[in-house]
């Protein structure tokens, strides 16, 4: 019975219950991102690299965790929203499919993606753990150090942090304080804005690990950015429309860098930990 409930919830049930949060929250944002359409601002081509993070994220989550039911509750959040709303130019208004036809699709195509993922992630974790004794027992603080890091107060300071970004920005450039004008300013404003997104989070991730924290220090900046510019500059009969564009380009451009910030900072963090250990000894595991 135990391998059972392992198989479908996880060896973890605190750990599932926290993706199940992430799970409403990446639904959110990614209905926000396919409502107002700016997925057509996505620079990697839309169905390989959203194929890869269905099952990247599967694979993440039954290698910490197991849990099928799991790993397909996170692929379904992630599809759901590209069938309720697809992109202009994939399909047109009149053969957008019914909401009852965007589920089927969406569950069928996160059954197939998430079960992939996730015997990728268990097939991984059993290999490395072949030899263990303990390989059964529940890794509740594993999960939650890669997804919030091992020190709250740490993650607490930078979500704090990340506010004062978003707050700054916002403020300077809503009131003309800083123009960044149609291209962000050109290159050094790009340079700048790509800059404050990464390397709070590598620094982060380097000192306390953390993904959802490093998303949050890569989206706070560019979120300020883009809903001074849309408030300011673009005008909208509701106020709902700008907020939900600029959150939804917001978050298609703050995961990749919040995440390749995370994986920089991971790297040198190991890289430190291998240098400062003495000969013979392992590093200590994430």
């Amino acid at each position: 019975m135990d391998s059972y409930r392992r198989l479908l919830y996880g060896r973890s049930l605190l750990v599932s219950r926290q993706l199940g949060l992430l799970a409403c929250g990446l639904f959110a944002l990614l209905m926000a991102a396919f409502y107002t359409n700016v997925v057509t601002l996505w620079p990697l081509p839309l169905v390989p690299s959203g194929a890869v993070l269905l099952v990247g994220l599967a694979a993440i989550e039954a290698y910490y965790n197991e849990g099928l039911l799991v790993a397909w509750l996170l692929t379904f959040v992630v599809t759901v929203p590209a069938f309720f709303f697809p992109p202009r130019g994939f399909i047109d208004g009149a053969a957008q499919p019914t909401a009852l036809i965007a589920v089927v699709l969406a569950g069928g195509v996160a059954v197939a993606f998430g079960t992939i993922g996730f015997a990728i992630g268990v097939a991984v974790r059993h290999s490395r753990e072949q030899h263990r004794t303990d390989r059964y027992q529940p890794s509740a603080t594993v999960l939650p150090a890669v997804l919030l890091g091992r020190d709250d107060g740490v993650a607490m300071r930078a979500v704090l942090v990340a506010a004062g970004e978003f707050t700054v920005l916002f403020v300077t450039v809503w009131s003309g304080i800083v123009s960044l004008g149609a291209g962000l300013g050109g290159l050094p404003g790009i340079i700048l804005l790509i800059t404050l997104m990464t390397v709070p989070a590598l620094l982060y991730a380097a000192h306390n690990s953390g993904l959802l924290v490093c998303w949050a220090l890569a989206f706070a900046p560019l979120f300020g950015v883009f809903l001074a510019r849309q408030l300011r500059f673009v005008g909208y009969p509701t106020p709902d429309q700008p907020v939900l564009y600029a959150l939804g380009s917001g978050l298609l451009f703050s995961i990749p860098l919040g995440t390749a910030g995370f994986l920089f900072g991971v790297v040198v963090r190991r890289i430190h930990r291998q240098l400062q250990s003495p000969p013979g000894l392992n590093a200590s595991p994430d």
